[in-house]
């Protein structure tokens, strides 16, 4: 009975080790630049901005959105907020190119399981149905000729997809001798040609996705929503400088 009573003892110490230690690897990276380490988890999805759970002791627990968190790593896999339609998502990184593949949950889903594709300059796309995965992939994948030549000839089913996007990006950007970091500096520099004084002006790495965002819907003729004034306004400190901002979208907001 006492070998019983020793063996359970351990088997129970080496499961609360297993899990200290894998709590301990957890963590998340703020817009900020501030790492929090602890128990990471991912509140269920809604119609609203995904958000982040960080237990970093017995009773302290903080509560990030999406927008406000670099990246997050839990059990080892990596997250990164991607921009999903009007609100921010945590995805979960499956591979990484020009094309990155990610996982996402749907509404009020606990589990990441549909598939995203988003490519180096913003552009994405959610893997497609089976009825229009030849169309939709042809268009997502237009500046890659040998590509369309595949997708034409069916050398991709939707079953592929992980085929098709590996070779795309070793066959499309690879083979061309673009690299990554040339594609985000020429996006870069395009996005500074166009992006009025005051918006410049504000530009930093925490900034940059925010600005991004906003001149990509003063471009397209969108309104600009609500939530993203709000982030803008809870991040800059210069008070003059945020009001030319406003100034400058609430023309533009008027103008629609």
């Amino acid at each position: 009975m006492q070998f019983f009573k020793v063996l359970i003892f351990f088997f129970l110490l080496l499961l609360f080790e297993k899990s200290f230690a894998q709590d301990a690897s957890d963590y998340l990276i703020t817009t900020k630049l501030d790492t929090l380490t602890g128990d990471v988890e991912f509140p269920l999805s809604t119609k609203l901005h995904d958000q982040i759970l960080i237990k970093t002791g017995k009773k302290k627990k903080s509560y990030f959105k999406a927008f406000e968190v670099r990246k997050a790593q839990k059990d080892g896999n990596n997250y990164y907020p991607v921009k999903f339609g009007e609100v921010y998502r945590m995805m979960k990184l499956e591979s990484e190119g020009y094309i990155s593949m990610y996982k996402y949950r749907e509404e009020r889903s606990s589990e990441f399981l549909s598939t995203y594709l988003l490519k180096k300059d913003g552009d994405g796309i959610q893997k497609p149905n089976r009825i229009f995965f030849k169309s939709a992939m042809k268009n997502f994948l237009s500046e890659c000729d040998l590509i369309q030549i595949r997708l034409n000839n069916g050398d991709y089913k939707i079953r592929d997809l992980d085929r098709l996007i590996s070779d795309y990006n070793e066959i499309c950007i690879q083979s061309e001798g673009v690299s990554d970091d040339t594609i985000i500096e020429s996006n870069t520099t395009e996005d500074s040609k166009t992006v009025e004084s005051p918006l410049n002006a504000l530009r930093s790495e925490e900034l940059n996705p925010i600005i991004n965002d906003i001149q990509g819907k003063i471009n397209s003729g969108d309104e600009i929503p609500g939530y993203l004034l709000d982030l803008l306004k809870s991040k800059v400190k210069d008070k003059d400088q945020l009001q030319l901002v406003l100034d400058y979208i609430n023309q533009h907001n008027s103008g629609n």
